[in-house]
């Protein structure tokens, strides 16, 4: 797999791509709808239409979704689709922005290529203090669907090195897409399809 940034080009639109490329093709796609809880989203469950990638033999080669992040400048709100991918076994791969679109901090201004870096590093880690930090600590946002970093409270000094400095909320609410019970959903998937050989193979690749 290739690690790192980069920009790609699809019919003419350049998007930002950041995270693992993966080597396999992937030829074909299928979807199927879960509902899921986000500790940044309240308390009812919220759909998502996951995308399943097949490669040439039609066996599962990873997934991707499409969330919203959203952030908010003097009242305006703006909402900018993000892919999420992940492999098979429900590992974080990379996370890819739309043509023409960028994410953006509490002072409006736009990433930049270091932040782009820097969130792909957060969202890879199984172990970032995201995972302990709680919707309370934003109470403009917590409970909404409506999140914006730029109103956000400070966030605890505790955490300021696990995320985007003026983007801690966009940080949170990925980080959670990523490794909560979304994820669960897609090792499911993987499992319900897989042959007790294929299971085998991962099991002696030392895979989780």
């Amino acid at each position: 797999m290739l690690i790192g940034w980069c920009i790609g080009v699809v019919a003419g639109c350049s998007y930002i791509v950041v995270g693992a490329r993966p080597a396999a093709a992937r030829e074909s796609t299928d979807e199927f709808v879960v509902e899921v809880h986000h500790p940044g989203m309240g308390e009812n469950p919220v759909a998502c239409t996951v995308t399943i990638e097949r490669d040439t033999k039609g066996d599962i080669s990873g997934y991707h979704v499409q969330v919203l992040s959203v952030f908010c400048i003097n009242g305006v709100c703006r909402a900018v689709p993000v892919q999420l991918f992940w492999d098979p076994l429900g590992n974080y791969e990379r996370f890819t922005v739309k043509p023409g679109m960028h994410l953006e901090k509490a002072d409006g201004k736009p990433f930049t290529d270091a932040d782009y870096r820097k969130l792909d590093t957060i969202l890879a880690d199984p172990d970032s203090p995201l995972r302990n930090l709680d919707a309370f600590v934003f109470p403009e946002h917590s409970g909404t669907t409506m999140p914006a970093d730029a109103v956000s409270s400070p966030t605890p000094v505790v955490y300021e090195g696990a995320v985007v400095e003026g983007a801690a909320w966009t940080c949170f609410t990925l980080w959670h897409w990523v490794h909560g019970p979304l994820r669960e959903e897609l090792r499911k998937t993987t499992a319900a399809a897989w042959t007790p050989d294929d299971i085998a193979d991962v099991l002696e690749d030392g895979s989780e």
